[in-house]
């Protein structure tokens, strides 16, 4: 009944609507929120799940190889898909890893405290916001060795321009400018919800060029970062969360 879910409806159209017919299109909205469902009820309990790791898997390629090898530190890029909230969660079970998170704000400051309360057991390199020193924190984290993840789809108005499910969008460059400014490995990542609260690891590598443009190399690194996660969520599309606006036109 909330009007979300009208532009849910309509965002999942916009992408997915030459492959689905409208049913199909209802019952991916529907299966969208008993998954945000299912993500805040695991967030509740987020200690404890992280305290148990037969509810993770990672494979081999996709971990060891890649992630937890990076000894010099790396940029991992992830998306409101599956359970966002649990993305640090291979990590810090798996690695020896101080992963540090940076998040957008909550404008309720009683949420805010609630919520950073939770989150903190994900993230043992430190949670900052976005707002005041998280960005020189995570600039500082990086240029020393260290790991930072940040949940990067939401629409940025000072980002750069790329094409996203069908449609433009302004984009934080963030991930891909510490990585490109720092030579850091850069990983598009996911926490996929396979079964309530048991969850998959995907992980991919994501090339940074290296040219005299360097605005240009955020930009194509940007790109395919998100075209990594539009090529999981055309996947699983009811696992992403699609109510918020992202686009720069027909929201």
């Amino acid at each position: 009944l909330h009007p979300r879910h009208k532009r849910a409806l309509r965002h999942i159209e916009y992408a997915l609507g030459k492959d689905h017919d409208l049913k199909a299109i209802r019952a991916i909205a529907a299966d969208m929120w008993e998954s945000i469902g299912h993500t805040f009820a695991e967030g509740l309990v987020m200690e404890r799940i992280m305290r148990q790791p037969d509810r993770f898997d990672a494979s081999v390629d996709a971990f060891a190889n890649n992630w937890v090898k990076t000894e010099n530190g790396s940029v991992i890029a992830t998306h409101h898909f599956g359970n966002w909230e649990l993305a640090s969660a291979a990590s810090v079970l798996f690695s020896d890893k101080r992963l540090l998170g940076l998040y957008k704000r909550i404008k309720n400051p009683e949420v805010e405290r609630f919520i950073t309360g939770i989150r903190e057991a994900g993230y043992p390199g430190g949670l900052y916001s976005d707002r005041g020193n998280g960005a020189r924190r995570a600039v500082a984290t990086i240029r020393d060795g260290g790991d930072m993840a940040m949940v990067a789809d939401l629409r940025d108005p000072k980002g750069v321009e790329v094409a996203f499910l069908g449609r433009s969008m302004m984009a934080s460059q963030f991930p891909a400018s510490l990585s490109r400014r720092y030579g850091k490995p850069l990983f598009a990542a996911q926490m996929r919800r396979v079964k309530p609260a048991r969850f998959v690891l995907d992980l991919v590598e994501i090339p940074v060029p290296v040219t005299d443009n360097v605005s240009d190399d955020i930009r194509v690194a940007t790109q395919a970062v998100f075209q990594q996660f539009e090529d999981w969520i055309r996947q699983d599309p009811e696992q992403f969360m699609w109510a918020p606006k992202r686009w720069t036109e027909g929201q």
